[in-house]
């Protein structure tokens, strides 16, 4: 999950790995979960990923990874990868 969540600070393959981020999100272990969202949490506070995450971290903090259900947590993963690629494409087309 660390690996996974550390390579979304390489633009090149960052589409790929949110794809793969989601996967820890709505894990069937609460525990996966949680970890995963605090881990990228703080990974969002220090990185520069060249667009704003605020969105991206507000949903992290609001949603209660390790008490939720699978069905709850699916839902906050796909708004975090629906922000993640809409920002990464803004980027993109602001280049």
């Amino acid at each position: 999950m660390k690996i996974v969540v550390n390579l979304l600070a390489f633009e090149e393959i960052r589409t790929e790995n949110v794809r793969l981020l989601c996967e820890f999100l709505v894990h069937p272990y609460p525990k996966v979960r949680s970890e995963t969202a605090e881990y990228l949490y703080v990974f969002l506070q220090s990185a520069d990923l060249g667009f704003e995450t605020e969105a991206v971290e507000n949903i992290l903090l609001e949603t209660e990874w390790s008490t939720a259900d699978v069905q709850v947590a699916m839902e906050a993963a796909n708004e975090v990868v629906h922000h993640f690629t809409s920002s990464m494409t803004l980027n993109a087309e602001t280049l």
